[in-house]
Formats: C-alpha cells, sequence, structure tokens
C-alpha cells in the first residue's frame, strides 16, 4: 500500500483508508493510530466496523454503500480504551490498484477534522435509525 501510505504521510490530521467490499482498514497515518490508542500495525488489522460503537454499525452500512455526503459529517469512534469521541469528517471513493494483487479495489478514504469527547449530533440525523 506504499502510494496510500506515501498520501497519508501529507495529511496533518488524522486520515485512513478502508476497503469498501471488506470494510478492512489498508492504509492510516500516525495521527489517525494516536487518536484512536492503537499502533498502525494493529489498526491494519482491523475493520471499520470495531472501531465504532455497536449502536451504529446500521448506520454505517448504509453510509458505507451511499455516496459521500458534500461537506463534514459528523460520527462517534470507539478508541481502544472504549472512550468515545465526537468527530467531524470528510470521506471520498476512489479506486486503488493493489500492487500485490494487480487489482483495482474501491476505497474510501476518511479524513477526521474535528474531534472531542463531547456529544455534537450523531450520524443518525444524517443517515435516520
Amino acid at each position: 500500500m506504499d502510494n496510500l501510505d506515501d498520501l497519508l504521510q501529507l495529511v496533518t490530521s488524522p486520515a485512513y483508508f478502508f476497503d469498501r467490499d471488506s470494510h478492512q482498514i489498508i492504509a492510516c497515518n500516525q495521527q489517525f493510530a494516536t487518536l484512536m490508542q492503537y499502533e498502525i500495525k494493529d489498526l491494519l488489522t482491523m475493520s471499520v466496523e470495531q472501531l465504532r460503537p455497536p449502536e451504529e454499525i446500521p448506520l454505517l452500512a448504509r453510509a458505507i454503500a451511499a455516496s459521500p455526503p458534500e461537506g463534514a459529517v459528523e460520527w462517534r469512534y470507539r478508541t481502544r480504551s472504549g472512550t468515545i469521541l465526537f468527530v467531524q469528517l470528510i470521506y471520498r471513493n476512489s479506486m486503488y490498484i493493489d500492487k500485490a494483487s494487480g487489482l483495482n479495489r474501491e476505497v474510501r478514504m476518511v479524513v477526521i477534522s474535528k474531534w472531542d469527547t463531547t456529544p455534537v449530533k450523531s450520524a443518525e440525523d444524517l443517515f435516520g435509525s
């Protein structure tokens, strides 16, 4: 994933890529790892569902299937210690050629622009219950 890692090194905010089919995290920067209280190598073994509160998994599934909205959206993330972070993020879909397999993969890049432990509003406001 060299070129994804290189791209993420240019991003100063916490950011990561995940595969839209498997939901596996395939690259992340150190800022994201620090925010989530994990080592990068550990995050690369995880799916995006593992970083969210269980009650938001159905909303996450709908969001992954949908086109990215314009502007930033708010979500909740669960850190390694279990702390709930209220984040504002922007995400975009892209195609990536996996060097190992030579296959095109549809990926999503997520950049977290703001975070706090104080609630703002839930993703349910955007995607419904």
